[in-house]
């Protein structure tokens, strides 16, 4: 039976802003279609209507960033982080309805390995993360780190329908203890792609039903589209280690996937038995310990209202800023610039302000300042739709490089045509 959410309006004013554990507003949302995704499994935690599990956590814990990815727009792809994973769009023209239009990351992999993935083949080596994929971060905890998964990676699997009795130490050191055949886990899926089985408390939890979030009703659904949808494949066998988990010490089955770790703690409440660990909190912390965000404006454009919500620009239209994240170690001018390509549109989510540049496909390839004067040399492909994009073209990346305190006039070409040549031919 279906039964109602929330008025209309009510969800249009939520759309973009996550709750926090109390209820209180928090981080918002980056994108739309991230919100939705979050919605679908997460707003019936929140409100109380579920008693369950987070499937990504009570909210975003960073704002959007872009993130270099060589086969995405402009080789940078915007995500957001949450607790227990990362949302990503690397091709923002794709159908926002279609499944894999949001992804979450292999961010399991990535630390296990060290190997911080900037495209389909092009990686970023760095030394495996410190973090403990469960219980608590404390020193001395004999949880397994993400290193220690990757040790394990290799490690043969056992047949379907054993008794799960392996254990592992934050060493790597893999034993067995007969003790826990009383909880009568087994192992329940091999996946050949990997070799390595399921859990079958996992492979329930991957295939189990509940209250979901669908066209804005509650109603009756499969919390994942398909069992290793947020997950992703195992990549380790499950095994068995005593950690500590609020300052109590726990028995606690674990088994990583390419994009999460799953847990199974027994003495847990029904339907937080299993659940996915915070890998969203320490691939952050992983990513960017010694890598700062910065905050920069870009600017976008309110169609037909006449100056009321900004600067009047031409045609009827406000040119409005708005702030964005971006990786502290790029150029903010060329960061700020990427970032606005970014943006997919015409519309930006509900907020009911767009942006000129959603079917341009270009790139900063310089950007020089002298004396004041900033020179902007971008390349690629664009499209100019009327007379009343004029305007909006030239607001939109001259106020996005004059916020800037060092550039008091900007020059910019395309392909190595001045913008205000190309412009006057249009």
């Amino acid at each position: 039976m279906l039964r109602r959410l929330l008025p209309v309006a009510a969800i249009l004013s939520l759309l973009l802003t996550a709750l926090g554990p109390t209820g209180a507003l928090a981080i918002t949302f980056d994108q739309e279609p991230f919100h939705e995704r979050w919605m679908r499994t997460d707003l019936p935690v929140a409100e109380g209507q579920a008693d369950r599990t987070w499937n990504w956590g009570p909210g975003p814990i960073s704002g959007g960033i872009d993130e270099i990815y060589a086969e995405s727009s402009n080789s940078m792809r915007r995500v957001q982080y949450f607790d227990k994973s990362r949302m990503e769009i690397t091709f923002p023209d794709a159908d926002p309805s279609e499944l894999w239009y949001v992804t979450n990351g292999l961010l399991v992999i990535e630390m296990a390995t060290g190997r911080m993935q900037m495209g389909d083949n092009s990686f970023d080596d760095q030394s495996p993360a410190s973090q403990r994929v469960a219980g608590d971060q404390t020193a001395g905890s004999d949880s397994p780190t993400y290193a220690t998964v990757g040790e394990l990676m290799s490690e043969p699997s056992v047949s379907e329908g054993t008794v799960i009795t392996a254990t592992a130490d934050a060493d790597g050191n893999v034993s067995n203890d007969a003790t826990y055949e009383n909880a009568g886990v087994t192992a329940e899926w091999h996946v050949v792609e990997t070799g390595h089985t399921v859990a079958s408390v996992f492979w329930d939890f991957m295939n189990s039903s509940g209250l979901v979030v669908e066209g804005g009703v509650y109603t009756q659904g499969q919390l994942f589209p398909n069992p290793f949808y947020a997950t992703g494949l195992p990549i380790t066998e499950a095994y068995w280690t005593t950690i500590p988990v609020g300052g109590e010490q726990k028995d606690v089955l674990w088994q990583c996937f390419e994009r999460r770790c799953l847990t199974y703690t027994p003495t847990n409440e029904p339907g937080w038995q299993v659940e996915a660990g915070n890998v969203g909190q320490h691939y952050y912390a992983w990513r960017y310990d010694n890598v700062s965000t910065q905050q920069v404006t870009v600017y976008l454009v309110a169609i037909g209202d006449e100056g009321a919500s900004g600067e009047l620009i031409g045609c009827g239209d406000s040119l409005v800023g708005i702030t964005r994240e971006i990786p502290g170690n790029v150029d903010p001018i060329s960061g700020a610039l990427e970032d606005l390509f970014s943006i997919p549109g015409p519309d930006f989510g509900e907020s009911g302000l767009s942006t000129a540049f959603y079917d341009w496909d270009v790139i900063v390839d310089s950007v020089e300042v002298e004396s004041g004067l900033a020179t902007v040399e971008l390349s690629g492909t664009y499209a100019i739709a009327g007379v009343c994009e004029h305007p909006r073209i030239e607001a939109q990346l001259e106020e996005t490089v004059l916020q800037f305190p060092n550039v008091d006039a900007v020059e910019i070409f395309i392909n190595g045509e001045a913008l205000e040549d190309i412009l006057s031919l249009q």
